[in-house]
């Protein structure tokens, strides 16, 4: 099962071109109650291992996210866009830039208790 299909909690695009396959990719699925694992390909490893997992505490899951949107928005060789993709909600896609603004990233944040109390339905 890819972790990119079904069952995660939110699943996040970074697009560097218009090549989707550039893309990088990001999953968070629940492991147990307090467990997530974390998924992360790295689409310029096209023909080489580029799918990245560990697991992590919802703590952590918050922390991770905050370090990557800060890191986002500082990055000197920069993806253009993000797309975010949790239950629940439209997918959304955003410029890189717009990270910089500090109440998007925090709406962004606020969705992670919500989804770490939720569930897909297939």
């Amino acid at each position: 099962m890819s972790p990119f299909k079904d069952n995660t909690l939110i699943q996040m695009r970074l697009l560097r071109s218009s090549n989707i396959k550039e893309d990088d990719r990001i999953a968070l699925r629940r492991v147990d109650d307090d467990l997530y694992a974390l998924y992360y390909r790295d689409g310029q490893l096209l023909n080489k291992k580029n799918l990245y997992v560990c697991e992590l505490t919802g703590e952590q899951v918050d922390t991770y996210f905050q370090s990557l949107f800060a890191l986002l928005s500082r990055d000197r060789d920069p993806f253009t866009q993000i797309q975010i993709t949790p239950p629940c909600f439209p997918s959304v896609l955003y410029n890189i830039d717009d990270l910089d603004c500090r109440c998007l990233r925090q709406k962004i944040l606020d969705l992670l208790p919500i989804l770490q109390e939720s569930s897909r339905i297939r």
